[in-house]
């Protein structure tokens, strides 16, 4: 009875021990990843009595490819190769697709075309954290006033998301199933406050499950129709990512979130609450 107590006590020890995740980043020189983000989601404002509600979906297509590798960092490239959103906005439908000819030039395409075919060059460690000061960004025209409105909507511009499938983690510290990090993003003007904790809930078939709560923090300035307009929001969000064990690259991340804040324009703070469901997807492309 002994030496099987104490044979299931060392098959326990190894399963246990078998059960952490230790972040490395295992690609090599040529490979290319597309990354597709998608969101949905519906934003409400109040304003003299009346609620406007603005529903939104965008598909975000971005490249990225690996320049070259060594055993401690991989120079990468990511390029936007397809937008595409539609929109209400009082009543009016707006809708765009980088992929279609007749759109590129419409006044809707003016305000996220610029952002296309932009390569974003960066590097990372051996884990996948981006090294400071190593991004190098081919800087897309201003928008107009008009349609500053929309790219900021569409989150476009952020120089950091062509990254999202690699940088994920801050340290290369093994994580043990039920262990939990925190991730902060913080803009140096201090109007971006974004806070994540991440819990290893599973590792099976080669995938590494983690659960997401967080909370963002997001002050905001555009123009349009003449009005300047600066928007205060914060969201809760849950979610998931899976990341693959063996290369270390993001397979896919889900956030939902519940947003709420103001807009002040011309004298007045106006109510702003909504939600948002957020999708990315990565996928190994040709060489």
């Amino acid at each position: 009875m002994k030496p099987f107590f104490f044979a299931v006590l060392f098959f326990s020890a190894v399963t246990v021990k078998a059960q952490s995740y230790k972040p490395v980043l295992k690609i090599a020189a040529g490979e290319k990843f597309t990354i597709t983000t998608s969101t949905k989601g519906i934003v409400s404002q109040e304003a003299m009595g009346q609620t406007i509600e603005i529903p939104l979906e965008n598909t975000l297509i971005n490249l990225l490819e690996v320049k070259t590798a060594a055993d401690n960092s991989y120079e990468l490239t990511s390029t936007t190769s397809r937008i595409a959103y539609s929109m209400n906005m009082m009543g009016q439908d707006m809708n765009y697709d980088s992929d279609k000819p007749e759109d590129r030039n419409s006044a809707a395409g003016k305000a996220v075309s610029g952002y296309l075919n932009k390569a974003i060059d960066f590097r990372v460690n051996s884990f996948g954290k981006i090294i400071e000061g190593s991004i190098k960004k081919q800087s897309p025209e201003k928008p107009a006033p008009e349609t500053d409105m929309i790219s900021s909507m569409l989150n476009l511009g952020d120089e950091t998301d062509p990254s999202q499938a690699v940088n994920l983690f801050d340290t290369d510290a093994a994580i043990n199933i039920g262990d939990s990090f925190v991730i902060k993003n913080n803009s140096a003007d201090g109007k971006i406050k974004k806070t994540a904790t991440y819990t290893l809930t599973e590792i099976k078939d080669g995938i590494a499950k983690f659960s997401i709560s967080g909370t963002d923090s997001v002050t905001t300035e555009m123009e349009t129709q003449g009005m300047q307009i600066v928007s205060n929001n914060f969201s809760k969000s849950t979610g998931e990512m899976m990341v693959n064990t063996a290369t270390g690259i993001l397979v896919k991340k889900t956030l939902n979130l519940i947003i709420s804040g103001s807009a002040d324009v011309a004298g007045m703070s106006i109510p702003i609450s909504g939600s948002n469901t957020i999708v990315i997807n990565v996928t190994q492309a040709l060489k």
